[in-house]
């Protein structure tokens, strides 16, 4: 039934009730080529099915710690999810699948980081211009030279082993 179908039968419906007319649902389903059952339900009030759902999501009482966490410096959506995970369970919070779709319908984003948050700042470099390494405290090292290096400060007349 098409919307003008739809409009044409609701005005005949309301004639037949003005007019105090017991509308015979056969014949109006006939002409309007749906079954009675539909006819019989127009008239009792139905208005169609609703255009969308007003559930509300699982992670709406979160959106305000989700917003705190978000605007944390360099902080990234999935670390936020680990986080409300740990604090309340994958049953209460759903998949990240869920949580991607949440932030981006209410336009929640992490926070853009800078420099005066801590961290480092990327940068690219020619290839063998830099080297980058993890130095550990109290451990000593030595070159195939012979060389010894450590990482804490050795008073003089101390000897290494």
């Amino acid at each position: 039934m098409n919307s003008n179908d739809f409009y044409q039968l609701k005005a005949e419906l309301s004639v037949m009730d003005f007019t105090k007319s017991k509308p015979n649902y056969a014949d109006l389903a006939r002409k309007y080529g749906v079954d009675y059952r539909t006819v019989k339900k127009y008239h009792e009030g139905y208005k169609g099915k609703p255009r969308n759902r007003a559930k509300p999501s699982r992670l709406d009482p979160y959106k305000e710690l989700i917003i705190e966490k978000l605007s944390i410096p360099r902080i990234s959506r999935k670390g936020v999810y680990e986080f409300l995970i740990d604090q309340y369970g994958d049953s209460e919070i759903g998949s990240y699948s869920n949580f991607k779709a949440y932030c981006k319908k209410h336009k929640l984003k992490p926070s853009k980081g800078d420099a005066s948050g801590g961290g480092d700042t990327r940068y690219e470099t020619n290839p063998a211009d830099m080297a980058q390494c993890d130095w550990k405290e109290n451990m000593i090292l030595t070159s195939r030279s012979g060389e010894t290096f450590c990482s804490q400060y050795i008073p003089s007349g101390v000897e290494i082993l």
